[in-house]
């Protein structure tokens, strides 16, 4: 997956939770229903960049853009 290079990247938080056993878990409060693993810290927060990029990621198609309408990226 490319990402563009002209985006300015944002901080999310996550939380992360260890699993019973082995591993982690993770989460982000701020998209409820995003959540990753991995079998260490930094496998579970390369996964959950995977799983926010996914939710951020937006479809045009099937939206009905009109003539006058604008799409316009902004910084958050």
């Amino acid at each position: 997956m490319t990402h563009p290079t002209s985006i300015t990247p944002m901080k999310i938080a996550i939380v992360i939770h260890p699993e019973e056993g082995h591993g982690f878990w993770v989460e982000v409060p701020t998209l409820p229903g995003c959540v990753s693993q991995g079998d260490s810290i930094e496998q579970a927060v390369a996964n959950i960049r995977e799983a926010i990029l996914a939710v951020l990621e937006i479809d045009l198609e099937g939206i009905v853009i009109e003539p006058n309408d604008k799409i316009l990226e902004i910084e958050i």
